[in-house]
């Protein structure tokens, strides 16, 4: 019997569309259609899950290895296996080294245990990278509750890895800073318990911290008790505040001592706005209250000391009217001298000593002493003595300068080393006993930033007359003489330094201005004489010669000379061998001398005339120094340039490599002038290459053809003279085309003709030129007033224009060239060629022609630009703009 049913078949397809099953329903579609709909959902939700899949089969056997029947594609991204690497593998696929050996035990457990579990292990991806990896692995069962498969799901946890141990690194390292700092570290919980204390507190409390944990911060063994009202106070403000409090307080120890410490409550709260705890950070200020209380008893120790001067000063009324006078003036000066005699005057007032000195430690000699300013000293005294080096090691100087203290030797003449250190060098310096009229002495130290920089000396007639209450009070004056000479020991720099850069700056401005000079078009003699300036503006000379030497005679003649006379430029000569400039030569480096009559007598024994006598014996009478640095070309001496002092001087190094600089500076204005020689040469010889070519191309072929033409007319006189018109008129048009040849080559020899013929005349005669001989068809269209236009402008533009028109000759394949110039509404001229040619590349290269290159640096030059637009196939223009401002400039 037949029956009609609906069929659907539905495809099961692998991750990677293979057709692996087929699934039949015979319900119909709509019975179907939900299930499939649900598989497709189910495929898509899997494959496109950012997790990884892993689905294994079952074997009977528990402990039985599963093998992997489908991964997603998310395990592709993850482990780089695909999925036909990984179908029918193991779950040990991804295991390495690292992984954690107990993997099958845990999924094992999942179908004894009929429950998923969720574990971490390390993975390996197949390029060997390790990974961490959770693993959530739960059992599909069937309808008798056996598990047939198993679904993994793997999701990478590296980067929290990488975070946690991030996070315990900061973790470990702020332990550490806590547990080594010196400073002090408290936790407290909300309700005043102590949590921790780093190891500062402990070992400055003397306890353990088990011995403190989770004891009551505030507790009378800890905190004094007069102090507890206070601190309760502040944890309250922090409670109610949360806000950080800086306090101070005591701190008691295990041994009942009490130490100061300066603390930092931070408060810490929860997210509901409750306290979790307080942080406090503190330190030991103990020893910062004794040093405030020692500069306090110091204060209060100089208001006594001022006091004291106060009450001497009263019974000197007239004496400081006329001191503070006297100060008010040396302040004004800044004047080292009068303050220290100031200050020494002032001593003397509190101290009464008889004799006093200040000395400071020379600065360019290692242990010796200078005096500085005495004060009742005699001339021939101890006092007003350099001190050398066997002073510093002895008992009545050395002390002083080690520990920055007062010594005080109360008799001079006692049996002890102070006294006996004192004779024997009072005895070397002075080569006689120390008179008995000095009795007691007292040296003191002048310190700057805990350093001694020299001595305070006094002498008494008195025995005992010094202790150490009166060098207490010296110490302060000997800081005002330590801060004065120290003052002007800075201003001293500084002046220095201000002194140093502006000499810098001189010398760099000075320099630059010859740079400049060595820029410009002037001649070699103009520059010269100006780089001879500078060197006697830079090293302050008086008169300046530069001498050249001539190789072949042997001698030394003048080339140029500033502030001499014109007699000894125009005839000194001075023979190869003879003085300072041969010197100068051999060594290849500066030399100076301070004895110009020495020189003069060398040069007179090989001077060759009378006058070249006369006038050595003139650098004599004249001049007292003479200072000559030789010129040096290409490892060549080309001369020497010499400077004259009226007076006698010394140089330092920095002034002699000056001296060579100012020489190269002078040697590259004589490279200069021999390159421009050169080059002037070469040009001239070009352009006469070039013009004998125009003559042998054009106008000597013409009259070559005008010669041929006029032969075959005479011939034809006599034959047929009706037919000699013919070679006449060739004639006649070939003197015509050499005609306009030669003017163009004429005008060339004579570029002066621009300014009075004009640049417009010039172009047209160029292109008649061009048009005779090339035979190709030149437009002009002359524009504008020429009227303003500076000659070398007006050259400028016609060697642009030419050299444009040539390289279309040459290059452009044209047909057609139009010349244009005119002016704008502002005067600045405008220059344009314009071709039909086959075009080129502006911005390529073209090694060998720099017609270019010439034609932009001559724009360049007139202040003006160049701009060239070409098309291939089309043609080329040339625009040239040269301003007003720069043709007018150099009118």
């Amino acid at each position: 019997m037949r029956e009609w049913m609906d069929i659907d078949i539905a495809p099961v397809i692998d991750p990677h569309g293979n057709l692996t099953h087929s699934v039949i329903a015979k319900n119909g579609i709509d019975d179907w259609s939900p299930l499939r709909k649900q598989l497709h959902l189910f495929q898509s939700v899997i494959e496109n899950s950012m997790d990884s899949v892993i689905v294994t089969e079952v074997e009977a056997t528990s402990d039985s290895e599963a093998r992997i029947i489908y991964v997603n594609s998310s395990f592709t991204q993850l482990t780089g296996y695909c999925a036909e690497e990984a179908l029918g593998q193991t779950l040990t696929l991804l295991q390495g080294s690292m992984s954690k050996h107990d993997i099958l035990e845990r999924v094992n457990s999942v179908w004894t245990s009929g429950g998923p579990v969720t574990f971490e292990t390390i993975n390996y991806r197949k390029d060997g990278v390790e990974l961490w990896v959770q693993w959530t692995v739960t059992p599909v069962v069937d309808h008798n509750d056996k598990c047939t498969h198993l679904v993994v799901v793997l999701r990478e946890t590296s980067e929290q890895h990488q975070i946690e141990d991030e996070l315990r690194r900061q973790r470990d390292f702020n332990a550490k800073i806590v547990q080594s700092s010196l400073s002090f570290f408290v936790t407290i919980a909300a309700d005043g318990h102590i949590i921790t204390a780093n190891p500062a507190v402990l070992n400055a409390l003397g306890y353990t911290l088990d011995e403190i944990t989770h004891r009551t911060a505030i507790a009378t063994e800890f905190i004094p008790e007069d102090e507890l009202a206070a601190v309760k106070a502040i944890g309250m403000t922090l409670v109610q505040t949360k806000q950080p409090v800086s306090f101070e307080t005591h701190l008691r120890t295990k041994s009942r001592a009490d130490i100061l410490v300066g603390w930092r409550a931070v408060p810490v709260a929860l997210e509901n706005d409750q306290l979790d705890f307080i942080f406090l950070t503190g330190a030991d200020i103990g020893a910062k209250k004794q040093a405030e209380e020692a500069k306090r008893q110091a204060e209060m120790l100089l208001r006594q000391s001022n006091i004291l001067l106060e009450e001497r000063v009263k019974e000197r009324t007239r004496e400081l009217s006329k001191l503070l006078e006297t100060s008010r003036i040396v302040s004004s000066a800044a004047d080292l001298t009068p303050l220290l005699k100031v200050i020494l005057d002032q001593l003397k007032d509190v101290l009464n000593y008889t004799a006093a000195g200040i000395f400071t430690q020379d600065k360019n000699i290692p242990n010796e002493f200078v005096s500085i300013v005495t004060s009742g000293a005699a001339d021939r005294d101890m006092l007003t003595q350099r001190w050398d080096g066997d002073v510093n090691s002895s008992n009545f100087v050395a002390p002083v300068l080690a520990d920055l203290r007062p010594i005080v030797i109360s008799d001079v003449h006692a049996d002890d080393a102070p006294a006996n250190d004192l004779r024997a060098a009072y005895m070397r310096l002075m080569d006689m006993p120390l008179s008995h009229t000095v009795q007691s002495w007292m040296t003191v130290p002048l310190v700057i930033r805990d350093r001694a920089i020299g001595v305070l000396v006094m002498q008494s007639n008195q025995l005992n007359h010094f202790d150490q209450a009166k060098a207490n009070l010296a110490l302060t004056f000997a800081n005002q003489a330590a801060i004065a000479i120290e003052n002007a020991r800075l201003f001293e720099a500084e002046s220095d330094r201000r002194q140093e850069a502006e000499r810098r700056r001189f010398v760099a401005e000075g320099l630059g201005d010859i740079i400049d000079r060595l820029n410009s078009n002037r001649t070699l003699t103009e520059t010269l004489d100006f780089i001879l300036g500078q060197a006697l503006h830079l090293l302050h000379g008086s008169g300046a010669v530069l001498f050249q030497l001539n190789a072949v005679q042997q001698v030394f003649k003048v080339q140029v000379g500033r502030n001499m006379p014109t007699g000894y430029v125009g005839e000194m000569v001075v023979k190869l061998g003879a003085g300072l400039l041969t010197t100068a030569m051999n060594s290849r480096h500066p030399q100076f001398s301070n004895n110009l009559q020495s020189v003069a007598d060398e040069i007179k024994l090989s001077a060759v005339d009378e006058k070249h006598v006369h006038w050595a014996q003139w650098l004599a009478d004249n001049y007292m120094c003479l200072l000559d640095v030789p010129i040096i070309i290409k490892d060549q001496v080309y001369g020497v340039f010499a400077i004259y002092y009226k007076d006698g001087c010394a140089f330092s190094q920095e002034d002699l490599d000056l001296a060579m600089v100012i020489a190269n500076q002078a040697a590259l204005a004589i490279q200069n002038d021999q390159l421009r020689t050169k080059s002037a040469q070469a040009a001239a010889l070009a352009e006469r290459s070039r013009l004998a070519r125009e003559l042998h191309d054009s106008v000597s072929q013409a009259l070559f053809g005008m010669s041929l033409g006029t032969r075959t007319s005479l011939e034809l006189l006599a034959k047929d003279p009706a037919r000699a018109k013919d070679p006449m008129d060739y004639v006649l048009s070939l003197a015509e085309a050499a005609l306009a040849e030669m003017r163009a080559l004429i005008f060339e020899l004579r570029p002066e003709s621009l300014e009075t013929e004009g640049l417009h005349a010039a172009f047209k005669k160029q292109a008649a030129r061009l048009v005779a001989r090339q035979k190709i068809q030149v437009q002009t269209d002359l524009r504008g007033d020429e009227q303003g236009i500076s000659l070398e402008a007006k050259e400028a533009l016609y060697r642009i224009g030419m050299e444009a028109i040539q390289n279309t000759i040459k290059h452009a394949r044209a047909s057609h060239v139009t010349l244009g110039i005119d002016r704008t509404d502002d005067g600045s001229v405008l220059l344009e060629i314009r071709d039909n040619g086959m075009g080129f590349d502006p911005n390529g290269a073209f090694p060998g022609h720099l017609g270019l290159k010439t034609m932009r640096e001559r724009a360049e030059e007139q202040d003006g630009s160049l701009a060239i637009e070409s098309v291939p196939g089309v043609g080329t223009c040339v625009r040239v703009h040269i301003p007003a401002r720069a043709h007018r400039l150099q009118r």
